[in-house]
Order: C-alpha cells, then sequence, then structure tokens
C-alpha cells in the first residue's frame, strides 16, 4: 500500500491526542493528497457527504513489536483486553481508522488537494491511506454494544489566565494558519481530558488531594503547556513556545 497523502493537525506529540475522534470537536486537521493528479478527480462528489473515514498508518508508534494484550485508557477498566477488543496502535498491523466532519476541499491548493477535516485524533504527519465516506444507513448500528468503552469519559475544570490565552491565539496564527475555530477552546477541552500518558493518569489521579499541586506538560501546536493539579482540576501555569 502506498499513502495517499498526510495529515497536518495541532497534534505534534502523542501524548494529549485524544483517544477517539470528536471527544475534542475543535480539533482540526488538513489531509494534503499527494501531487498525483488522478486524486483531483478521485475527490469528485465526496463533498456531497457530511462525514468521512480517515484510514491511515500508526507510523509515528516506534515502540516495537505488537501486543496481544493492552491496558486500557480507561482506569475504571482494571484489566487488560486483547489488542482486537481495542484501538490501540500496537497492533500486528499498524492500521487506524477514524471519523471526521469533512470541510472544505480546496482542489487549487498548491501541491496537491487539501481536505479540512474537523474532530480528528490522529497525530500531525500521518500517513493516510485512504478515505471513504461515512455512510449513515450502513455505518450508524444504534443497538450496537460498546463494552469497556461505554462509561463516561470523564472531563476535568481547567484554569486559564488571558495571557497564556493570548499566547496560544498568536501560535496558531503564526505557524497553525488554517487553524480553523477557537485555538484557546482546543487547548482548553484537550486539557479537560487529562493529557497525560495513563500510567500517570492511574498513579496520580487528578482528583486525589494528596496530588494537589503536582506538575506536569504536554506539547500541542508550537507551544509546550505546562499545568498543574490544583483543587480536583487542572492550572495552566505557563505556556511556552517551541521551535518545530
Amino acid at each position: 500500500m502506498k499513502p495517499i497523502g498526510r495529515i497536518r493537525s495541532g497534534f505534534t506529540a502523542k501524548f494529549g491526542v485524544p483517544r477517539q475522534s470528536f471527544l475534542v470537536e475543535e480539533a482540526v486537521g488538513i489531509l494534503k493528497l499527494d501531487p498525483d493528479p488522478r486524486f483531483l478527480e478521485a475527490t469528485r462528489d465526496l463533498e456531497s457527504f457530511s462525514h468521512v473515514w480517515v484510514i491511515f498508518l500508526f507510523d509515528r508508534n516506534d515502540e516495537g513489536d505488537w501486543r496481544p494484550t493492552i491496558t486500557l485508557p480507561r482506569l475504571e477498566v482494571d484489566h487488560k483486553v486483547g489488542v482486537f477488543a481495542s484501538r490501540s496502535p500496537h497492533r500486528p498491523n499498524r492500521i487506524g481508522m477514524s471519523a471526521a466532519r469533512l470541510g472544505v476541499i480546496d482542489r487549487k491548493a498548491p501541491g496537491g488537494v487539501e481536505i479540512t477535516l474537523y474532530g480528528i485524533d490522529i497525530l500531525d504527519g500521518t500517513s493516510v491511506l485512504d478515505l471513504k465516506p461515512y455512510v449513515p444507513y450502513a455505518d450508524s448500528i444504534p443497538d450496537a454494544r460498546g463494552a469497556w468503552t461505554e462509561p463516561a469519559i470523564r472531563r476535568f475544570p481547567v484554569t486559564l489566565d488571558q495571557a497564556n490565552e493570548e499566547i496560544i491565539r498568536e501560535s496558531a496564527q503564526r505557524n497553525f494558519h488554517r487553524f480553523r475555530g477557537d485555538p484557546v477552546v482546543f487547548v482548553i477541552k484537550m486539557l479537560e481530558l487529562d493529557p497525560r500518558p495513563t500510567p500517570q493518569r492511574e498513579t496520580m489521579p487528578i482528583d486525589d488531594p494528596s496530588n494537589e499541586g503536582r506538575r506536569f506538560a504536554f506539547r500541542v501546536l508550537d507551544l509546550d503547556v505546562h499545568w498543574e493539579i490544583r483543587s480536583g482540576g487542572i492550572r495552566v501555569l505557563e505556556v511556552l513556545r517551541i521551535s518545530l
């Protein structure tokens, strides 16, 4: 298989990327198709659909061989499951699949077609293998069981001051000028989900008073966001610009 293009998104590091699509509706990406002239025709009538399936490679996952069982990102589930009962990237063939809301299709973009996607959970630079339309009558199954995924995902309150809000907005305008929507809301929604890796979320829960004041950081856009646990929530301490 040969990739058809790559994703450009604000998710510049794997920690903090939402664990499923649409958890952060404000997460916007651009699929830049390779400059194959046939791709122009391949997108014909695509905009008549509201949503698409993005089939991609976990090509930024460099943690060695695949795992037959994995630890779940849901802390309330205290056992491992088989990798085929999860959407973990640690698979025999590292193929991912995410739904996204379809935005503008720019067929005149220099160097190849650009397709805007909303609600994505895909790391910047990821190789895309295929796009398929989301077909409601076939893809929506109202009585389907979600097993361990069904408990509601917990969100935490976030405090962010105006000075750091301005740094986030400047970052989006400077290096992510095609970012649509409010980048501050985007960062806050990521923080609400607790962007730490599972071992940290498990051993240092936000709602445990003994963890008050513990400090962490994660990367998004071209920023390092430093925060601490404060009163059962997240308080942003500072936002630092980095060089990508």
